[in-house]
Protein backbone atom coordinates (compact mmCIF):
# COMPACT_ATOMS: atom_id res chain seq x y z
CA UNK A 1 0.00 0.00 0.00
CA UNK A 2 2.87 2.67 0.36
CA UNK A 3 1.19 3.69 3.55
CA UNK A 4 2.47 4.65 6.94
CA UNK A 5 0.97 4.21 9.87
CA UNK A 6 0.99 7.63 12.23
CA UNK A 7 0.72 7.60 16.48
CA UNK A 8 -1.21 11.28 15.00
CA UNK A 9 -3.20 10.77 12.39
CA UNK A 10 -6.00 12.63 10.92
CA UNK A 11 -9.51 11.59 9.45
CA UNK A 12 -10.96 13.85 6.55
CA UNK A 13 -14.46 13.57 5.97
CA UNK A 14 -15.71 15.11 2.12
CA UNK A 15 -19.09 16.57 1.41
CA UNK A 16 -21.03 18.41 -1.24
CA UNK A 17 -23.50 17.80 -3.53
CA UNK A 18 -23.53 15.55 -6.67
CA UNK A 19 -21.60 16.91 -9.14
CA UNK A 20 -19.64 19.04 -7.30
CA UNK A 21 -16.39 18.11 -7.89
CA UNK A 22 -15.37 16.51 -4.25
CA UNK A 23 -12.50 14.18 -5.87
CA UNK A 24 -10.71 17.58 -6.13
CA UNK A 25 -10.35 17.71 -2.55
CA UNK A 26 -8.20 15.05 -2.60
CA UNK A 27 -5.39 17.60 -3.79
CA UNK A 28 -5.38 19.32 -1.07
CA UNK A 29 -5.58 16.43 1.25
CA UNK A 30 -2.98 14.73 -0.60
CA UNK A 31 -0.51 18.07 -0.03
CA UNK A 32 -1.52 18.68 3.68
CA UNK A 33 -0.38 14.79 3.98
CA UNK A 34 2.60 14.55 2.07
CA UNK A 35 0.55 12.04 0.28
CA UNK A 36 0.35 9.74 3.25
CA UNK A 37 -3.24 9.21 3.10
CA UNK A 38 -5.31 6.40 2.05
CA UNK A 39 -8.61 7.18 0.41
CA UNK A 40 -12.14 5.13 0.93
CA UNK A 41 -14.58 5.55 -2.03
CA UNK A 42 -17.72 3.60 -1.74
CA UNK A 43 -18.41 3.60 -5.88
CA UNK A 44 -15.25 1.67 -6.17
CA UNK A 45 -16.49 -0.75 -4.73
CA UNK A 46 -19.85 -1.39 -6.34
CA UNK A 47 -18.49 -3.36 -9.26
CA UNK A 48 -16.65 -5.76 -6.83
CA UNK A 49 -19.74 -7.50 -6.31
CA UNK A 50 -19.26 -10.88 -7.10
CA UNK A 51 -22.21 -11.31 -8.90
CA UNK A 52 -22.19 -7.54 -10.45
CA UNK A 53 -22.09 -8.84 -13.78
CA UNK A 54 -25.48 -11.40 -13.24
CA UNK A 55 -27.35 -8.21 -11.66
CA UNK A 56 -26.52 -5.97 -14.25
CA UNK A 57 -28.22 -8.26 -16.97
CA UNK A 58 -31.17 -8.30 -14.03
CA UNK A 59 -31.86 -4.94 -13.30
CA UNK A 60 -29.70 -2.64 -15.71
CA UNK A 61 -30.02 0.66 -15.19
CA UNK A 62 -31.25 0.02 -11.39
CA UNK A 63 -28.68 -2.41 -10.18
CA UNK A 64 -26.74 0.49 -8.22
CA UNK A 65 -29.78 0.30 -5.63
CA UNK A 66 -29.07 -3.52 -5.35
CA UNK A 67 -25.09 -3.66 -4.93
CA UNK A 68 -25.24 -0.44 -2.74
CA UNK A 69 -25.50 -2.22 0.06
CA UNK A 70 -22.70 -4.52 -0.62
CA UNK A 71 -20.33 -1.82 -1.24
CA UNK A 72 -21.41 -0.01 1.81
CA UNK A 73 -20.61 -2.98 3.96
CA UNK A 74 -16.84 -2.72 2.38
CA UNK A 75 -16.50 0.92 3.23
CA UNK A 76 -17.72 0.01 7.31
CA UNK A 77 -15.17 -2.56 7.14
CA UNK A 78 -12.22 -1.22 5.75
CA UNK A 79 -13.05 1.99 7.99
CA UNK A 80 -12.69 0.26 10.91
CA UNK A 81 -9.81 -2.23 10.04
CA UNK A 82 -7.49 0.57 8.42
CA UNK A 83 -8.29 2.93 11.88
CA UNK A 84 -7.54 0.56 14.34
CA UNK A 85 -4.24 0.39 12.15
CA UNK A 86 -3.69 3.84 12.39
CA UNK A 87 -3.79 5.61 9.08
CA UNK A 88 -5.04 8.86 7.49
CA UNK A 89 -8.09 8.28 5.97
CA UNK A 90 -10.24 10.36 3.63
CA UNK A 91 -14.09 9.74 2.87
CA UNK A 92 -16.32 10.73 0.76
CA UNK A 93 -19.95 11.98 1.69
CA UNK A 94 -22.53 14.40 0.25
CA UNK A 95 -23.68 15.94 4.01
CA UNK A 96 -27.13 15.13 3.04
CA UNK A 97 -27.54 14.22 6.54
CA UNK A 98 -25.11 14.65 10.03
CA UNK A 99 -25.47 11.72 10.80
CA UNK A 100 -22.74 9.33 9.44
CA UNK A 101 -20.43 12.25 9.78
CA UNK A 102 -21.18 12.72 13.52
CA UNK A 103 -21.23 8.73 14.14
CA UNK A 104 -17.80 8.12 11.86
CA UNK A 105 -16.14 11.50 13.04
CA UNK A 106 -16.92 10.38 16.70
CA UNK A 107 -16.09 6.62 16.41
CA UNK A 108 -12.70 7.62 14.86
CA UNK A 109 -12.01 10.14 17.28
CA UNK A 110 -12.39 7.48 19.98
CA UNK A 111 -9.35 5.94 18.52
CA UNK A 112 -7.08 9.12 18.87
CA UNK A 113 -7.83 10.58 15.47
CA UNK A 114 -8.20 13.86 14.41
CA UNK A 115 -11.31 14.67 12.16
CA UNK A 116 -11.64 17.63 9.78
CA UNK A 117 -14.50 17.87 7.10
CA UNK A 118 -13.87 19.27 3.69
CA UNK A 119 -16.75 20.29 1.55
CA UNK A 120 -16.77 21.74 -2.34
CA UNK A 121 -18.68 25.28 -2.41
CA UNK A 122 -19.94 25.39 -5.85
CA UNK A 123 -22.85 26.99 -7.88
CA UNK A 124 -25.19 24.60 -8.10
CA UNK A 125 -26.30 25.05 -11.93
CA UNK A 126 -22.59 23.68 -12.38
CA UNK A 127 -22.68 20.65 -10.20
CA UNK A 128 -26.03 19.74 -11.53
CA UNK A 129 -24.52 19.89 -15.21
CA UNK A 130 -21.48 18.05 -13.82
CA UNK A 131 -24.08 15.11 -12.80
CA UNK A 132 -25.11 15.54 -16.26
CA UNK A 133 -21.70 15.27 -18.23
CA UNK A 134 -20.40 12.35 -15.62
CA UNK A 135 -23.83 10.43 -16.86
CA UNK A 136 -22.77 10.55 -20.20
CA UNK A 137 -19.18 9.71 -19.78
CA UNK A 138 -19.69 6.64 -18.07
CA UNK A 139 -23.17 5.75 -20.86
CA UNK A 140 -20.16 5.76 -23.09
CA UNK A 141 -17.99 3.23 -21.59
CA UNK A 142 -21.21 1.27 -20.52
CA UNK A 143 -24.32 1.99 -20.74
CA UNK A 144 -25.55 -0.71 -18.24
CA UNK A 145 -23.86 1.09 -15.33
CA UNK A 146 -23.66 4.22 -15.88
CA UNK A 147 -24.28 6.11 -12.74
CA UNK A 148 -27.28 8.60 -13.48
CA UNK A 149 -28.64 10.92 -10.80
CA UNK A 150 -31.72 12.87 -10.34
CA UNK A 151 -32.12 16.60 -9.73
CA UNK A 152 -34.66 15.34 -6.81
CA UNK A 153 -31.40 14.00 -5.74
CA UNK A 154 -28.68 16.84 -6.32
CA UNK A 155 -31.22 19.85 -4.99
CA UNK A 156 -31.78 17.79 -1.54
CA UNK A 157 -28.29 17.84 -1.16
CA UNK A 158 -28.05 21.65 -2.19
CA UNK A 159 -31.22 22.10 0.04
CA UNK A 160 -29.99 20.32 2.77
CA UNK A 161 -25.83 21.22 3.10
CA UNK A 162 -25.62 24.36 4.38
CA UNK A 163 -27.89 23.70 7.51
CA UNK A 164 -26.05 20.13 7.84
CA UNK A 165 -22.75 21.93 8.06
CA UNK A 166 -23.91 24.31 10.17
CA UNK A 167 -25.10 22.02 12.52
CA UNK A 168 -21.81 19.74 12.32
CA UNK A 169 -19.70 22.92 12.84
CA UNK A 170 -21.28 23.56 16.22
CA UNK A 171 -20.83 19.94 17.62
CA UNK A 172 -17.14 20.83 17.76
CA UNK A 173 -15.97 17.31 16.57
CA UNK A 174 -14.42 18.90 13.71
CA UNK A 175 -10.74 20.52 14.66
CA UNK A 176 -11.64 22.12 10.88
CA UNK A 177 -14.13 22.41 8.39
CA UNK A 178 -13.22 24.22 5.11
CA UNK A 179 -14.79 25.31 2.11
CA UNK A 180 -13.34 25.47 -1.07
CA UNK A 181 -14.31 26.15 -4.87
CA UNK A 182 -13.18 23.77 -8.34
CA UNK A 183 -10.78 26.12 -8.43
CA UNK A 184 -8.37 24.61 -5.14
CA UNK A 185 -9.12 27.96 -3.33
CA UNK A 186 -9.83 28.00 -0.08
CA UNK A 187 -13.34 29.93 0.72
CA UNK A 188 -13.71 29.22 4.33
CA UNK A 189 -11.58 27.77 7.70
CA UNK A 190 -13.48 27.19 10.91
CA UNK A 191 -10.08 27.58 12.49
CA UNK A 192 -9.08 30.46 10.80
CA UNK A 193 -12.85 32.26 11.48
CA UNK A 194 -14.03 29.75 14.73
CA UNK A 195 -17.17 32.24 15.40
CA UNK A 196 -18.01 32.42 12.81
CA UNK A 197 -20.37 29.43 10.58
CA UNK A 198 -19.56 27.91 7.47
CA UNK A 199 -23.79 28.30 6.41
CA UNK A 200 -23.00 31.90 4.82
CA UNK A 201 -20.41 31.10 2.68
CA UNK A 202 -21.62 28.21 1.34
CA UNK A 203 -25.22 29.38 0.67
CA UNK A 204 -23.23 32.14 -1.38
CA UNK A 205 -21.28 29.67 -3.84
CA UNK A 206 -24.95 27.47 -4.06
CA UNK A 207 -26.58 30.86 -4.98
CA UNK A 208 -24.41 32.26 -6.84
CA UNK A 209 -25.41 33.44 -10.04
CA UNK A 210 -23.26 31.95 -13.43
CA UNK A 211 -22.85 33.90 -16.18
CA UNK A 212 -23.33 31.56 -19.89
CA UNK A 213 -20.57 32.12 -20.89
CA UNK A 214 -18.85 30.43 -17.77
CA UNK A 215 -20.85 27.43 -18.25
CA UNK A 216 -20.40 27.31 -22.21
CA UNK A 217 -17.66 25.03 -22.50
CA UNK A 218 -19.12 22.46 -20.26
CA UNK A 219 -22.25 22.82 -22.03
CA UNK A 220 -20.61 22.57 -25.30
CA UNK A 221 -18.69 19.16 -24.09
CA UNK A 222 -22.27 17.83 -22.88
CA UNK A 223 -24.32 18.24 -26.16
CA UNK A 224 -21.41 16.86 -28.15
CA UNK A 225 -20.99 13.48 -25.65
CA UNK A 226 -25.43 13.50 -25.85
CA UNK A 227 -24.87 13.14 -29.43
CA UNK A 228 -22.62 10.91 -29.58
CA UNK A 229 -24.52 8.83 -27.07
CA UNK A 230 -28.30 9.49 -29.40
CA UNK A 231 -29.64 11.36 -26.22
CA UNK A 232 -30.80 14.35 -28.30
CA UNK A 233 -34.58 13.39 -27.73
CA UNK A 234 -34.03 14.35 -23.76
CA UNK A 235 -35.16 17.49 -22.32
CA UNK A 236 -32.22 17.69 -21.04
CA UNK A 237 -30.57 18.25 -24.64
CA UNK A 238 -33.28 20.33 -25.40
CA UNK A 239 -32.27 23.04 -22.91
CA UNK A 240 -28.63 22.56 -23.43
CA UNK A 241 -28.76 22.54 -27.26
CA UNK A 242 -31.28 25.78 -26.31
CA UNK A 243 -29.31 27.35 -24.38
CA UNK A 244 -25.77 27.24 -26.60
CA UNK A 245 -27.91 29.37 -29.20
CA UNK A 246 -29.24 31.53 -26.77
CA UNK A 247 -25.35 32.30 -26.35
CA UNK A 248 -24.60 32.91 -29.53
CA UNK A 249 -27.81 34.71 -30.97
CA UNK A 250 -30.13 37.25 -29.97
CA UNK A 251 -32.90 35.00 -27.61
CA UNK A 252 -36.34 34.20 -29.55
CA UNK A 253 -39.53 36.12 -28.27
CA UNK A 254 -40.49 32.64 -27.19
CA UNK A 255 -40.12 28.90 -26.74
CA UNK A 256 -41.78 26.23 -25.28
CA UNK A 257 -38.87 23.68 -25.22
CA UNK A 258 -38.35 22.48 -22.16
CA UNK A 259 -35.67 24.06 -19.31
CA UNK A 260 -33.06 23.17 -17.24
CA UNK A 261 -33.61 25.05 -13.89
CA UNK A 262 -30.83 27.99 -13.88
CA UNK A 263 -29.79 27.79 -17.40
Amino acid sequence: MGKKRLKHRSLFLLGGQPGSGKTSLRSAIAEETQGNVIVIDNDTFKQQHPNFDELVKLYEKDVVKHITPYSNRMTEALINRLSDQGYNLVIEGTGRTTDVPIQTATMLQSKGYETKMYVMAVPKIESYLGTIERYETMYADDPMTARATSKQAHDIVVKNLPTNLETLHKTGLFSDIRLYDRKGTKLYSSIETPAISPKPTLERELNRKVLGKEIQPTLQRIEGKMVQNQHQGTPEFQAIHQKLESLQLPPPPSSNTPKIPGL
